[in-house]
């Protein structure tokens, strides 16, 4: 074992698990939190080595403080969010009425995805990208600010960020195939062009070609991979050449 004693030990494995951690935090915020806990852990392993009667206070202490001091909500802008109610309205946003009957279609003849968006004409396309999310989840949490701003960044009247509680549309995401356990992809990224499944992230297990890239919850990493770029300003140019045809 690294170190001389116990300390050093508890220390040294809680530095490893924070390198891990840092590289796979979405957010500051989270990786601050995470490091509040393990070194909260690595106090009471210590404690537990040395003094039981003072690990079992420490213990009922961490609990009392997690039970009274709940995770700030986030209160800043998220205006270009839309928040979904009802199926219907989900349906009426993505462009497709009807799309639970022609997602079904599709899954049984095999929907083609990834295509490059070089390829086509983004401006005569409804872009919307659907973020299924839960309560439960640390990451969604953690990350909804980020998601806040990149809706108020990127959206355009055909460019849209919709957000979907797993918690209350059960079968909009098993139609989807988004998985909603605890260890399951929360929050699951889907772009959708006129009602189609385009690209998925976090990827699904047997899209070899999705799963060769490599995208962590990162601003830059998630609008590279899902085009935001070039969806936002074709979608602005069109927007803004309709405006000027209906005011002549």
């Amino acid at each position: 074992m690294i170190g001389n004693d116990r300390e050093s030990q508890v220390a040294t494995l809680i530095a490893v698990y924070l390198f891990i951690k840092y590289r796979k935090s979405c957010s500051w915020e989270q990786f601050i939190m995470q490091a509040f806990n393990y070194i909260k852990l690595g106090i009471l392993l210590v404690l537990a080595l040395t003094s039981p009667r003072a690990a079992a206070f420490y213990t009922v202490y961490i609990i009392i403080i997690w039970v009274i001091a709940k995770n700030p909500l986030y209160k800043g802008p998220n205006s270009g969010i839309i928040k979904i109610q009802t199926l219907e309205q989900f349906y009426a946003l993505i462009g497709d009425p009807n799309f639970q009957e022609n997602h079904t279609i599709n899954q049984k003849g095999g929907q083609k995805k990834h295509q490059s968006s070089n390829s086509k004409d983004l401006s005569k396309l409804i872009h919307t990208l659907v973020i299924f999310s839960a309560g439960y989840s640390e990451t969604c949490f953690y990350t909804f600010p980020l998601w806040s701003k990149m809706a108020l960044r990127y959206s355009t009247p055909k460019l849209r960020v919709l957000d979907v509680d797993v918690n209350r549309f059960d079968s909009l995401c098993r139609l989807l195939k988004v998985n909603t356990g605890l260890q399951g992809h929360l929050p699951t990224l889907i772009m959708f062009e006129d009602g189609k499944e385009v690209l998925r992230f976090p990827f699904a297990v047997d899209d070899k070609q999705a799963s060769e890239k490599t995208v962590n919850y990162k601003e830059k990493e998630i609008a590279q991979y899902f085009d935001l770029d070039k969806r936002h300003l074709a979608t602005r140019e069109t927007f803004g050449v309709e405006k000027k045809k209906a005011a002549t």
